[in-house]
């Protein structure tokens, strides 16, 4: 399809887009052209992914981090101004949707259901309220301490109640 692109007062027939040059690309993707942002989008997508993989290390969230970049880069194309390249300004976006998904990845915990081997007890998620494994550890230490001090007191201070107010202070 043939596209007209106003330059120098004149309007420029391009049939083919992969001939010109990022500044007239960005022109007329601000004027609404697709085929045009689509050019640039091919035209820095490989480069711009593995940069996201590089931050991110897994491929699935390069290629959530470089899906968000596009569509923020198509949705906020309006603002960028041309004082630095498109492939700094479009690398800068994917950056930040990368460094995003991290943060995310940091705030939960993610369950692969793709994994196979997933049994009912790796869906268990841990109790908030449940004790952890230290301080169970040291409440029967506790208790143990406590038994072997008991031991060594008299019978007649053995008995429940012999310290009524002891109690009340814990």
């Amino acid at each position: 399809m043939d596209t007209l692109i106003p330059t120098n007062d004149r309007l420029v027939v391009h049939e083919n887009w992969t001939a010109c040059s990022d500044e007239m690309l960005v022109s007329a993707a601000k004027d609404g052209d697709l085929g045009a942002f689509n050019t640039l989008c091919e035209r820095y997508t490989p480069r711009t992914l593995r940069k996201i993989y590089s931050i991110t290390k897994d491929w699935e969230d390069a290629e959530d981090a470089l899906q968000d970049a596009l569509l923020k880069a198509f949705t906020h194309l309006k603002t960028f101004e041309g004082r630095c390249r498109f492939s700094s300004w479009f690398t800068r976006i994917a950056i930040n949707s990368s460094l995003m998904i991290l943060r995310k990845r940091k705030v939960r915990r993610e369950i692969s259901l793709d994994d196979e081997g997933n049994d009912a007890e790796s869906w268990q998620l841990p109790d908030p309220k449940a004790k952890s494994p230290e301080s169970l550890f040291v409440q029967s230490e506790t208790r143990e301490l406590i038994g072997l001090a008991l031991l060594h007191l008299g019978p007649r201070f053995r008995r429940p109640g012999a310290f009524p107010g002891l109690l009340r202070k814990w």
